[in-house]
């Protein structure tokens, strides 16, 4: 394990260096590979590089995380280099959550460009975005991105360890139980790179994001 790398810890559900497929958790949700997403040198040992242009790469594993989305305290951390900036009207899919738990739900994480403006989204339903929040990610270097959800349904959006965004849930009811890292549907290509990808079944404080963020980049806290 490189400094910098998550370690199993309770509520984590699910977990991945991205060195190559293995959930480190301890859970068992191991990712299968379409399209031969490569591992290489990433922000801490390899990640998962999706390619630039990506039209058809992704890893995605066919399991439910065992807990109800629109109605559970949960939270998503992912580290994100960008390979190129999306196209006007392109979404990149970054992270997806399908659950069958409980009541039924979705989260996604896009990055879109909106007519010339890159914007990093949160979506919960296939209807409208939860959070938008507008930036442009500089082509090569590697940015934190946390998502945290209340039982209740507020959810918030950090990049960086600062809170940029928040939002309410809009449950949309999903048919199947999948995660995905990146997109293998050529209608959402990800040419992306990313790190340590995890889920935890609780709320993330803002101070240990900011902690998490800080401590990640070699400062004590």
């Amino acid at each position: 394990m490189s400094v910098g790398e998550l370690w199993p810890r309770p509520n984590l559900l699910a977990g991945y260096h991205l060195e190559n497929v293995n959930d480190f958790s301890g859970n068992g949700h191991t990712l299968t590979n379409v399209n031969s997403v490569t591992f290489t040198m990433g922000r801490f040992a390899n990640c998962a590089n999706f390619g630039n242009p990506n039209t058809n790469k992704g890893l995605f594993c066919s399991t439910d995380l065992g807990i109800s989305i629109p109605n559970s305290a949960w939270s998503t951390e992912l580290w994100l280099n960008v390979l190129a900036t999306p196209a006007s009207g392109v979404y990149y899919c970054l992270l997806g959550w399908w659950s069958q738990a409980g009541t039924k739900g979705m989260m996604q994480i896009y990055y879109y460009n909106a007519a010339g403006v890159p914007t990093l989204q949160v979506w919960t339903d296939l209807t409208a975005v939860r959070i938008a929040f507008p930036i442009t990610f500089d082509i090569g270097k590697w940015y934190y991105i946390a998502v945290t959800q209340s039982s209740g349904g507020a959810l918030a959006l950090y990049v960086n360890g600062a809170l940029v965004g928040t939002g309410t849930h809009s449950t949309q009811t999903m048919t199947d139980a999948e995660i995905t890292l990146g997109s293998a549907d050529p209608a959402y290509p990800s040419s992306v790179m990313l790190d340590e990808v995890v889920w935890w079944s609780r709320q993330l404080s803002a101070i240990e994001i900011r902690r998490w963020f800080a401590w990640s980049k070699g400062l004590l806290v």
